[in-house]
């Protein structure tokens, strides 16, 4: 009896399919991956800065009664115990009128910046007290890859704006607009919107999704 196998020829071409087949699947893959990641970050930020407001609330009454002159007030006596901070910074100062805040970062590597700024106009959400900036990967990273000619590209990626409000409610800034709109101004950048202000609305609105239209 003879034993039969593959040819090298016969090894080679299955090879190459398989090869042919990852190389078609793998970007949609990797795609998939980090659009899951990117939601489960904002996502988890959102939840878990919620959830520490509402503790606070159990311990030290109603938001709406705090005594909070500024964001290292909120941080400092009455979300400090709530939140798993790894690092606070002060005084932080980005998109030149957005000054004064806090940063926290958090320990999964993620950071969010409160500002002191209480008059910022045209957010759609009336009344709030606080603007929150969340960075999926980092303040730091954001500002140098905003630096370079792709950085239009990441900010849907990586820069979500939160508000909260006088209720003690944190919300995405204009919910009041379409959806459509809301698309347009997460792809936008310019020095006049402070760019992708709409991209936490969107996951926001589409139940913590990306979806096919997502400026990704």
């Amino acid at each position: 009896m003879k034993n039969r196998g593959f040819t090298l020829a016969e090894v080679l071409i299955t090879l190459g399919i398989i090869s042919i087949v990852a190389a078609l699947t793998l970007p949609s893959l990797i795609t998939s991956y980090q659009k899951q990641v990117t939601v489960n970050k904002v996502k988890k930020f959102y939840t878990n800065f919620s959830q520490a407001i509402k503790l606070s609330e159990l311990d030290n009454g109603e938001f709406k009664y705090w005594d909070v002159k500024n964001s290292d007030d909120l941080y400092d006596n009455y979300l400090a115990s709530y939140l798993k901070v790894v690092q606070v910074q002060r005084n932080v100062h980005v998109y030149g009128n957005f000054t004064g805040g806090i940063k926290l970062i958090f320990t999964d590597g993620t950071q969010a910046i409160c500002s002191n700024i209480t008059n910022l106009e045209g957010y759609g959400n009336d009344q709030f007290i606080f603007p929150c900036i969340f960075y999926t990967r980092g303040v730091a990273h954001w500002n140098a890859s905003a630096n370079s000619n792709t950085y239009r590209y990441k900010g849907p990626r990586e820069i979500f704006w939160f508000l909260i409000n006088e209720d003690g409610r944190l919300l995405p800034p204009h919910m009041g607009r379409t959806r459509e709109e809301n698309i347009e101004s997460c792809k936008t950048m310019s020095n006049t919107s402070n760019g992708f202000t709409d991209c936490g609305t969107l996951l926001y609105k589409d139940g913590w999704e990306i979806r096919d239209d997502y400026p990704w």
